[in-house]
């Protein structure tokens, strides 16, 4: 065997799925960013892009195990009990097992995304949007134009001396 070849064979598939961690990376970082132009051309809803995220995430984080049990399968051959290879595998195989648990998560979380994440970014959306009337109406009612119509729907005597603060908690006096 050509230790050269080996040595470059290595470092080519060690390359190859650091590339992968690399898209990985890539997808969780311009996921947001890149809604506008994807999104916009299948006209997707924000919640039915982000779950097609997760089986991007998915199905790179099986290609990135796979690729990992090839890269240690061709690192742990039989056969293969020399000094140098045996420094080769001391040296990769631990980067590998956090890249099969890495790649294990990965998996699980782009799966939840992708069967979840429409449904929950649905419900996020819609509490949001009740909590923004919520506020809009409050913050309406601690309006100066409408401490009177306040006053009136309480029944309580407001004199110009009296301002309602902003939280509309408790009237203070001026």
């Amino acid at each position: 065997m050509d230790w050269e070849k080996y040595k470059a064979g290595v470092r080519r598939r060690w390359l190859w799925l650091c590339g992968l961690w690399i898209l990985v990376a890539l997808c969780f970082l311009l996921a947001w960013p890149a809604y506008p132009l994807i999104g916009g051309y299948f006209r997707l809803t924000w919640p039915e892009y982000f779950g097609r995220c997760g089986s991007v995430l998915t199905a790179l984080a099986l290609l990135i195990a796979y690729r990992t049990t090839a890269f240690v399968s061709s690192i742990t051959s039989a056969g293969f009990n020399t000094t140098p290879i045996q420094a080769t595998r001391d040296r990769y195989l631990p980067w590998t097992n956090r890249f099969e648990r890495w790649a294990l998560i990965v998996a699980l979380v782009g799966t939840l995304i992708w069967g979840f994440g429409d449904i929950v970014l649905e419900k996020l959306e819609t509490c949001m949007q009740v909590d923004a009337r919520s506020v809009a109406a409050r913050n309406s009612l601690c309006a100066p134009s409408s401490v009177t119509a306040l006053a009136h729907h309480h029944r309580v005597f407001v004199t110009s001396s009296i301002r309602v603060t902003r939280n509309c908690n408790v009237p203070s006096r001026t």
